[in-house]
């Protein structure tokens, strides 16, 4: 796509590739451990991040030898992302890792923005200056003052020969010779003295070139522009439901579901089943966390087939909070199908004694439970017990506590 009416660049919400590069090689003294031990066995390991949060997991490179200065990989990383799907912000995050020990111990690391200051994103050729473990910050003290200046007019040049990839620069067969050579003995200097100096590892990557510059836009300029926007949303009359909001009961659902349970209470079929479709629903009702405030229509299939899951002691809590126990003859029913619920355990009766059941014979069933429990088992549960308003009663003068007796308090 055009931007301008001389530049011409590529989008990168059009790349639908995805973002990858070649680990060439590593040039430099890898820094030594305390005991004197310099590591030989190493990789490459890289992910792609933004705002501190990554984008990919880590992809690595094999593991090779590390001698004389120089490691030699020519290996290709690819990465689980498309670029148009990068954020303005990405960073590709590399690290040199030992292979000797796990967890892998972490020589150097880099990070480079994979869009430079203009949107650009990077292409071609890049030498990335690793961090040592010994270092303590991205720059370095080189050896000398050519060491950076030769660098940066290498840096110069392969930006140069990128353009002269992409087509930008017209060939010149003499003028391209001339800087083909500085290139190869720019990097031939700088490759000698980052091999015979500590703490000055560099790692030669090749990102792929394409035909135009590929600049991050977050829109195709071509598009026409939308005619809506912000100000038709600030237009709008927002009415706020407090019922929904504040998890309250509707009036004219919760008359209709007495009603129901009314004219149903004379007639009640214990055979009732639940078909495929209402067993999954009462299936993923009965593993709701017990925090989870139940809707009305989970509360009528729960009262509906209340017969056909009492076999379930998972189910009683559930059930226990669908019932109206505002109504003296539905308290009743429930009360006396609860009696014949499957047994439940320690950690459901604890749930009964939350302040979600205020019903006394709720709460005194709860107790009932609690006191079958030997004392061995009790214990796992006491600073719940407290929670719920427990006092404490030791069998003798000397507390101890695998005598706690535990006495309930019902309001």
């Amino acid at each position: 796509m055009g931007v301008g009416d001389d530049v011409k660049v590529y989008s990168s919400k059009d790349v639908s590739l995805e973002f990858s590069l070649n680990v060439k090689a590593l040039y430099g003294q890898l820094p030594r451990t305390r005991s004197g031990y310099v590591e030989n066995e190493i990789f490459i390991a890289a992910r792609l991040i933004s705002d501190e949060e990554p984008l990919t997991s880590e992809v690595s490179t094999t593991m090779v030898s590390h001698a004389d200065g120089f490691a030699d990989w020519k290996e290709k990383l690819s990465f689980p992302i498309k670029v148009r799907d990068l954020p303005r912000g990405t960073v590709l995050e590399l690290k040199l890792l030992s292979a000797r020990k796990f967890p892998n111990t972490v020589l150097g690391r880099a990070n480079v923005q994979v869009f430079t200051k203009d949107d650009t994103l990077i292409q071609g050729l890049q030498m990335m200056t690793l961090v040592t473990s010994n270092a303590s910050s991205f720059e370095y003290a080189y050896p000398n003052a050519t060491y950076t200046e030769q660098r940066s007019e290498l840096q110069h040049l392969e930006n140069l020969l990128v353009e002269y990839e992409q087509g930008h620069l017209p060939p010149v067969n003499w003028l391209d010779n001339l800087v083909f050579s500085r290139i190869r003995d720019i990097r031939k200097t700088q490759l000698s003295i980052a091999q015979s100096t500590d703490n000055a590892v560099q790692l030669l990557l090749e990102l792929p070139v394409f035909s135009l510059p590929v600049m991050f836009l977050t829109e195709r300029t071509d598009k026409p522009p939308q005619t809506y926007g912000s100000q038709r949303w600030q237009q709008l009359t927002w009415l706020v439901d407090d019922e929904v909001n504040f998890i309250m009961d509707n009036p004219a659902e919760r008359k209709h579901q007495k009603l129901q349970r009314s004219v149903g209470r004379g007639v009640v079929d214990m055979e009732l089943k639940p078909d495929g479709k209402e067993k999954r629903r009462l299936s993923d009702i009965i593993q709701l966390p017990p925090t989870r405030v139940l809707d009305m229509e989970a509360q009528n299939l729960l009262w509906k087939f209340r017969f056909a899951i009492r076999y379930d002691s998972r189910a009683l809590t559930k059930f226990l909070k669908c019932v109206d126990w505002s109504d003296p003859a539905e308290a009743k029913t429930a009360v006396q199908l609860m009696l014949e619920w499957a047994p439940i355990g320690p950690a459901t009766a604890l749930e009964l004694l939350t302040p979600s059941f205020t019903n006394s014979d709720v709460r005194r069933y709860a107790v009932t439970i609690l006191a079958q429990v030997d004392d061995e088992e009790l214990l796992l549960y006491l600073l719940q017990l407290v929670q719920v308003r427990i006092l404490a009663v030791p069998t003798s003068n000397t507390f101890s506590p695998e005598c706690v007796r535990c006495e309930i308090i019902l309001n």
